[in-house]
């Protein structure tokens, strides 16, 4: 055993307590009754266990994995197939899902960390470096990224988002508080968040959004179909469906340090920007302000005339 270097179970067997600064390989249908403190761990076949798994080589599941406890692992951690973890999930380096990943606590990870297919956080879920989302993702608490946000597919989250550098967002996003994405917010599908908007960047949003509070950023762009190639090849079809008003809804302001170019689009409250443009069937229940030029296209409607204020205001 020692010349394997690691403890190996296979077939149908039981494991008690362990602790063993080697590594644990179980294959076939295991059962785990105790705690597990071990080098590396890995898991292929079915596997269910009661207690906690604490791996300080690293983690990884092939296949059906069950676990009434938590997870710490010090190295890369990957799961495949169905995974359900009851408690909480602690990664020291990179983690990686595919398939049905599902877990009752929250999860933290001090690295890059990358979901593919279904995952489901109850709780809370960190990410010490870039994250990256493709399929379904559903995180019950906050999410909280400290370097890029890549989201594609459906997510949503119920708690606040915050992202340390640029999020951008494909497919369906949902958020039932707040987002702030430090460098800027690009978006492209549907997009509802309940509550702000806000970056110290850009906000690029296309394809259809519900804003519940503010948007603010420095250069804000909302356009439904400024799409380069989509453009090209959907002209004469967005002709025809011109009666497809207004995809987007603020129900606060929106507040630019620079630009703010809008296009089918209701604001209840102000737009405030240097340079201000809003686009046909837009419609803007506060006031407008800007300080170098605002440009109104004759069918979007204005509660109130356009004001101009001096850049010391601003």
């Amino acid at each position: 055993m020692s010349k394997k270097e690691h403890v190996r179970f296979s077939g149908s067997a039981t494991i008690p307590d362990m602790n063993t600064e080697l590594d644990v390989k179980v294959s076939g249908s295991t059962k785990l009754v105790g705690n597990i403190e071990c080098g590396f761990f890995k898991s292929s076949g079915s596997f269910k266990g009661q207690g906690d798994i604490v791996a300080h080589g690293g983690f990884k599941s092939i296949g059906s994995f069950s676990l009434e406890g938590s997870i710490t692992s010090d190295h890369d951690t990957k799961f495949s197939g169905s995974a359900r973890i009851k408690g909480n999930l602690n990664v020291e380096d990179d983690l990686k899902t595919s398939g049905s990943f599902n877990t009752d606590g929250s999860v933290t990870v001090k690295d890059d960390a990358k979901f593919s297919g279904s995952a489901k956080i109850s709780k809370n879920l960190n990410v010490g470096d870039e994250f990256k989302s493709s399929g379904s993702l559903n995180v019950g608490g906050n999410l909280k990224i400290d370097e890029d946000g890549k989201i594609s597919g459906s997510a949503k989250v119920e708690g606040n988002v915050d992202v340390g550098e640029f999020l951008v967002v494909s497919g369906s996003f949902k958020c039932a508080k707040n987002v702030k994405a430090k460098d800027g917010v690009k978006t492209l599908g549907s997009v509802l968040i309940n509550e702000n908007l806000e970056t110290e960047g850009d906000v690029d949003i296309k394809g259809g959004a519900k804003v519940g509070g503010d948007i603010t950023g420095v250069d804000i762009n909302i356009d439904k179909y400024k799409i380069k190639w989509l453009w090209y090849w959907t002209w004469p079809i967005l002709k025809l469906l011109d009666w497809i008003k207004i995809p987007y809804e603020v129900g606060g302001s929106i507040i630019a340090k620079d630009d703010i170019d809008i296009d089918r689009i209701h604001v209840k409250g102000d737009v405030k920007a240097k340079d201000v443009r809003i686009r046909r069937y837009s419609q803007v229940d506060g006031n407008v302000y800007y300080v170098e030029e605002c440009r109104v296209h004759k069918k979007a409607i204005l509660a109130n005339e356009p004001i101009r204020i001096n850049i010391e205001d601003f």
